[in-house]
């Protein structure tokens, strides 16, 4: 999950440690290579773009990134326009940005580099781990399939957002959004997802 939704990450909050599903086959149509973002003409789409192949049947760590297109400098032009009036955009983009142009080969080294420098922007301080085989079933907080790309999740709680004025409160956006827009206040409204959910 890339830069996936700030609900997300308000899980790992009361977790001991994250562990990342390694060997499920890739979802198609899921949070696995997309994020939203907000810009000034609605609700973006942003997605990663995979080498051309059956990559349904294919394992989640072995799925690779397609470099055919510019698609990294698509994403970060993109990224600056939607948020480079944000108030802490200034703040987090030379650390946020510059991992999404680093060309990895997997699709799962992208995830957990963004992942692991999103946990510590918002201070979310837990050990990430690989499973060493497939698990079908957890016993609780298994959240692959939480998310739906399908339905923004719906979270009542708002904080302050770029283009709000002109669309209202939009939930289920990338943590893209809730840092750039609330920068160290991020992990208390984190807190309060996880409250209200």
């Amino acid at each position: 999950m890339t830069c996936g939704p700030s609900g997300l990450y308000s899980n790992y909050l009361d977790k001991e440690k994250v562990l990342i599903e390694a060997h499920e086959n890739y979802q198609k149509r899921s949070y696995r290579n997309r994020y939203f973002i907000l810009g000034p003409n609605g609700i973006i789409q942003m997605s990663i773009p995979l080498v051309k192949g059956k990559n349904h049947r294919t394992p989640i760590k072995d799925v690779k990134i397609s470099y055919d297109s510019r698609w990294t400098h698509q994403h970060i032009h993109t990224i600056k326009s939607c948020y480079g009036s944000a108030p802490y955009f200034i703040h987090y983009e030379d650390e946020i940005l510059p991992i999404l142009d680093k060309n990895y080969l997997f699709l799962i080294d992208l995830n957990l580099a963004m992942m692991e420098k999103f946990m510590t922007l918002t201070g979310i301080r837990k050990n990430i781990e690989f499973t060493e085989s497939y698990i079908r079933a957890y016993d609780q907080g298994d959240f692959r399939n939480h998310y739906s790309i399908k339905n923004l999740e719906s979270n009542a709680v708002k904080y302050p957002q770029v283009f709000e004025e002109k669309f209202g409160f939009i939930s289920g956006l990338s943590i893209l959004d809730l840092l750039f827009c609330t920068g160290p206040e991020s992990k208390l409204y984190l807190s309060r997802m996880k409250a209200s959910s």
